[in-house]
């Protein structure tokens, strides 16, 4: 809505040839190319950084039975990095852990249970789907070389 009045109050301006203080601020035919060029450099300068870390410091454990439930962890699976989140009920989901915009791995954050890419903020669900971009496409699926068990929680037996 703010940007609805102030386009208002410009195209009022310009018909009556007022002078309007954010004429040049919104003109789409503006140019900052050196501007424009540092700041891009700015907000990407940790891109390379995350994304050679992850490729030579490698993944995590090999072992899905080592996820406790309600984690996720990245790890290696088919001798790829895999995203894998174990549910609260024993179920394990494995995604790639290869960020679909850039190719950045994605870590677990546990106080949200989602998997985040440093490299640009986006955010992904447990099951790999796009919460917040920039990427637009979900964590694409890896079906390990075996089934892994889900984790029973242990019986008790009551002796008489």
């Amino acid at each position: 809505m703010t940007l609805g009045t102030l386009a208002a109050m410009m195209v009022t301006d310009a018909v009556t040839g007022r002078p309007n203080p954010w004429r040049e601020l919104f003109d789409p035919g503006r140019t900052k190319i050196v501007g424009g060029v540092w700041d891009y450099i700015k907000e990407n300068k940790d891109y390379p950084y995350y994304l050679f870390r992850d490729r030579f410091a490698g993944t995590g454990g090999t072992s899905l039975r080592a996820i406790k439930r309600g984690t996720g962890e990245v790890m290696e699976v088919n001798k790829q990095p895999a995203a894998v989140y174990r549910g609260l009920d024993g179920r394990i989901i494995v995604r790639s852990a290869v960020c679909t915009h850039l190719g950045c791995y994605v870590h677990w954050n546990d106080t949200e249970w989602t998997w985040d890419c440093p490299c640009h903020g986006s955010r992904f669900k447990t099951d790999g789907e796009v919460l917040a971009g920039p990427a637009e496409t979900p964590l694409v699926e890896i079906k390990p070389a075996e089934e892994p068990v889900p984790v029973k929680k242990p019986v008790r037996v009551r002796k008489k």
